[in-house]
């Protein structure tokens, strides 16, 4: 059945990791920078975010999520739209791509006169 509209029928812990656990996991030295992290967590994308410390600040030019899905309800979550936009706000991003699917996508401030980034420029289709 589909459990995002009710009350799950059970619960179960799963082992978790942290973003910045990710990120650092990834060579600095071979890869300076991450190009494009996209997360779908039903509503817990700051949660997930905050979990990567300065990483995020520091090495990713590109982020996008789907916060239309949870504006509409569909997942009971931890914020809300405003508040991812004002979390990337705070760690130095802007939103550059707002879809009619929901997605957003945002751009590091720091990676905007990168010499490569309009070889990686997401903010078209």
């Amino acid at each position: 059945g589909n459990l995002s509209s009710g009350s799950p029928r059970f619960t179960k812990k799963v082992p978790t990791i942290h973003l910045k656990d990710i990120l650092d996991a990834i060579p600095e030295d071979r890869f300076p920078y991450i190009e494009h992290i996209k997360t779908d967590t039903q509503g817990n994308d700051v949660k997930v975010l905050k979990s990567a410390g300065d990483s995020l600040k520091k090495r990713v030019v590109y982020y996008s999520a789907e916060p239309g899905e949870y504006e509409k309800n569909q997942y009971k979550t931890s914020h809300n739209g405003d508040m991812l936009k004002e979390f990337m706000k705070e760690s130095g991003f802007e939103l550059i791509k707002q879809d009619s699917h929901a997605q957003w996508t945002f751009l590091n401030s720091r990676f905007k006169n990168h010499p490569k980034l309009s070889e990686m420029d997401y903010s078209c289709g």
